[in-house]
């Protein structure tokens, strides 16, 4: 009776451990972006009218505290020429183009290089962009640099 008691236990523990893996999965594989929908939330003074520095500052703030700017598990089978730092960029967006950018030119530190000096483009121009018009029209280009995957496109921008 007990070791019948016992099996079923063992058997219920691990059915729990399956359904809680497959849920995790499929909760991964929804469209969309998660933080966005909690951007609403935590956030109300966000908007897609905002100017670009700002929509990254708002979605870094609710990412870090959430969690979610971390990688899904402890492990991840990637090509070498991936930076081990590519979880580190928060705005999804940002990262999908920056991991675009490395899978084109195998070269990790100078795709990173390129993300890093467009950020601070971006942080200087917005700062001056409530105060002037070309700063406003130079935050508004680095921020539509900074959505090209293509290295060509971005090239072509300078």
């Amino acid at each position: 009776m007990i070791k019948s008691l016992l099996k079923r236990f063992v058997q219920a523990l691990f059915l729990l451990g399956i359904i809680s893996i497959i849920g995790f999965g499929l909760s991964k594989f929804v469209p969309g972006d998660e933080i966005l929908d909690y951007l609403s939330i935590d956030d109300s003074r966000y908007s897609s009218t905002a100017n670009p520095l700002e929509q990254r500052k708002a979605y870094t703030a609710v990412a870090t505290k959430r969690g979610l700017n971390k990688p899904l598990f402890y492990f991840s089978i990637t090509p070498g020429y991936y930076p081990d730092s590519l979880f580190h960029i928060v705005p999804i967006s940002d990262r999908i183009v920056v991991t675009s950018w490395v899978r084109q030119s195998k070269q990790k530190e100078a795709s990173l290089r390129l993300y890093s000096h467009l950020m601070q483009g971006l942080t200087y121009a917005c700062a001056s962009a409530d105060t002037s018009e070309i700063g406003d029209q130079f935050c508004e280009g680095i921020g539509h640099m900074m959505e090209y995957s293509d290295l060509f496109s971005v090239h072509q921008s300078f």
